[in-house]
């Protein structure tokens, strides 16, 4: 088992380069986060508007059932 000390993984983290997917899924994260408890918003409508704001996709559907 490796032992990595916290100064190790600060120093790992530090030289990372975020992948283009490591990116998305974290816009996705912050979309998520962001969003107010009365919103129904899905992980998918939050993936669809990050594509659209990157270019890379359709507009998100906008529209929301009734309860």
């Amino acid at each position: 088992m490796v032992s990595v000390t916290l100064q190790q993984a600060i120093e790992r983290a530090r030289h990372h380069q975020m992948t283009p997917e490591e990116r998305h899924r974290q816009r996705v994260s912050l979309a998520m986060g962001l969003r107010s408890k009365e919103s129904s918003m899905t992980r998918e409508d939050a993936a669809a508007a990050v594509d659209y704001m990157n270019g890379s996709g359709r507009a998100p559907s906008r529209t929301r059932s009734e309860p």
